[in-house]
């Protein structure tokens, strides 16, 4: 046979590869060793391909190779001028760390411990590996290199986030100012560091003292708030802008809800659209994960993304989130991801709303603004006149939740959180006695769509769901009776309100009948607006929908006046109520960082 035939082409590093995971190579890696290897390209996808060869039995034999890979990364990121050897040593421990997590998933620290090795002096190490990493994001002026270390600091977080070396990450005050700096001069890769601020708030957050989390809600620099909020804008209009890709948004039609006459209309998606989008939203909606934690645990924060302006955008960061909002929304029942970021929203909304302070910027009319709303299934809200305050998109994204995810099995926190808020921005206006110019008529008959639903629920096997939405519901509409006049635009509103309580007074008897309710006050009042008005309209028998509106504009200031315990107002949420679904939600999210 021809030599040549014979000779091995497999490139070295490949070659070096194969020796680190074979438990029978019998050399030791030395810093010799790690100088050529990392002076070597990355092959990357041949690494990947022998590491899910690898046996978990042969990645423990192999573990001291793969510790001292680690120690001669934790002194090379100390030399600013190996820009090369930084890049292939991140790159390359970033691929072995999603491999060894890829091997034992369930258990994070199998991996940590793999990679850092030797138990005894792992706090140290590890302490001395993030200290370099975060001087290096410092103090390098580099682009590549600062894109490199801040994409493997995010995956190294991601990766470890289950792990109890986590708090080590967010205990560090070097973390939290490299991330700060990074963010306030806009660095190369900053938007990584903006993703890492919000996993690390959110972690533990509810379990431990996070300092990290104490840092943030001290901070007060504008600038570092105006650099979070002008790139957050653009990546939730190109989110949403996903959407729309996938299905334009349909004209406005003049009619708001008709509950399930409308369903079936061919402007809905089809089935290789619901496909389509059941794969959205991606990674990139961290950022929002980032603004909710800072809104969160920073005041200073939160109200300036209500009242900030990009004067080089049309598109404010709040318009952008609340126009995001929507399409998340209205598409909530895709994806397990989309149901976690349409309770996220809802529940900043609630915090928003509960605060005196940012609840009145919601209704301010300096904050005035067009927002593009989700118009991709039918039924979807009218167009307005003239822009909303922030108030009137957040309603029309309730309603759309409401309207679009309606199912027998339902999941009845995020309804009660829906109709809670509405209750919630109901009495906001009445209190501060604003008359919102909004679709009203549209809203009432959604509300009595929505009790029809329920009295379907009730009659389901799903019956156990019921309780919770209908009281709230019954909440809702008892509190909108009482107090409709002091913030609806006109007299016309209110009466349409009363004359559809009138048209469900059947349906309202059955669900209210069928439910076993914490709290009767609200139902009995109901009824008894509604035995009122019945004993009104019964007096001119046979009268046509015209003139039993006519009656009862004439009685409207005539009808029963709800006792103070029906218009108590809904407790402000907590949000340690929902430290498991917190928690949910950002594993969700670092698992999906891991490999950014």
């Amino acid at each position: 046979m021809h030599k040549a035939a014979t000779v091995d082409t497999t490139p070295k590093i490949v070659t070096l590869y194969k020796c680190l995971t074979n438990r029978y190579w019998t050399g030791y890696p030395d810093n010799v060793f790690w100088r050529e290897f990392f002076l070597l390209s990355p092959r990357l996808q041949e690494l990947k391909q022998i590491l899910n060869k690898t046996s978990t039995q042969d990645f423990i034999y192999n573990g001291p190779k793969i510790h001292s890979m680690y120690l001669f990364a934790v002194d090379l990121l100390r030399s600013k001028d190996e820009h090369l050897r930084i890049h292939n040593a991140l790159t390359t421990l970033q691929t072995f760390l999603s491999a060894m997590c890829d091997h034992k998933s369930s258990d994070a620290n199998f991996s940590v411990y793999l990679l850092l090795g030797n138990i005894d002096s792992i706090d140290t190490q590890f302490s001395l590996f993030i200290q370099n990493l975060c001087n290096l994001i410092k103090t390098s002026e580099n682009a590549q290199c600062l894109q490199d270390s801040l994409s493997f600091f995010l995956s190294f977080l991601a990766t470890l986030y289950n792990s109890s070396l986590i708090s080590h990450i967010y205990d560090s005050y070097d973390v939290f100012t490299t991330l700060v700096t990074t963010i306030l001069h806009q660095k190369p890769g900053f938007e990584l560091a903006i993703y890492a601020l919000g996993l690390l708030s959110a972690c533990d957050k509810f379990e431990t003292v996070n300092t990290l989390r104490i840092h943030l809600s001290q901070i007060t620099e504008e600038p570092f708030f105006e650099a979070i909020l002008k790139f957050s804008a653009i990546q939730l209009i190109a989110i949403r802008d996903e959407y729309v890709a996938i299905k334009q948004d349909d004209p406005p039609v003049p009619s708001f809800f008709s509950f399930f006459t409308i369903r079936s209309s061919p402007s809905n998606p089809d089935a290789k659209q619901e496909q389509q989008f059941a794969a959205l939203p991606d990674k990139r909606l961290v950022i929002f994960l980032t603004i909710y934690e800072l809104c969160t645990c920073n005041k200073y924060f939160c109200k300036y993304l209500l009242q900030f302006q990009n004067q080089n955008n049309p598109d404010s960061p709040l318009s952008s989130l609340l126009s995001l909002s929507s399409y998340i929304n209205v598409h909530q029942r895709q994806s397990k991801r989309t149901y976690h970021f349409s309770m996220l929203f809802l529940i900043l909304f609630h915090i928003l709303i509960d605060d005196p302070d940012t609840s009145s910027l919601l209704v301010q009319t300096d904050s005035e603004s067009r927002v593009r709303m989700c118009l991709q299934r039918y039924p979807f809200p009218s167009f307005p006149t003239k822009p909303y305050v922030p108030i009137g998109y957040i309603l029309d994204t309730c309603c759309l939740g409401i309207q679009h995810n309606a199912k027998l099995k339902i999941s009845a926190p995020i309804y009660v959180l829906y109709l809670t808020f509405l209750h919630k921005s109901f009495a906001l206006l009445a209190q501060n006695q604003i008359r919102l110019e909004y679709h009203w008529r549209e809203l009432w008959r959604f509300l009595f769509s929505f009790l029809g639903f329920c009295n379907t629920l009730i009659n389901s096997e799903f019956f156990n769901h019921a309780p919770p939405i209908v009281e709230a519901l019954l909440n809702l509409l008892a509190y909108t009776v009482a107090n409709a006049d002091a913030f609806v635009d006109n007299t016309e509103e209110m009466v349409d309100l009363l004359y559809k309580l009138i048209c469900n007074a059947q349906i309202f008897q059955s669900v209210s009948s069928k439910v076993k309710l914490k709290n009767k006050r609200a139902a009995d009042y109901l009824l008894e607006v509604i035995n009122f008005l019945s004993s009104k309209a019964s007096e001119s028998p046979d009268s046509s929908p015209e003139e039993l509106m006519s009656i009862i504009k004439e009685v409207i200031e005539l009808i029963p006046v709800a006792e103070q315990q029906v218009l108590s107002n809904i407790p402000p949420l907590r949000e340690s109520n929902y430290r498991l679904f917190h928690k949910r939600v950002s594993r969700d999210m670092a698992e999906l960082l891991r490999n950014v």
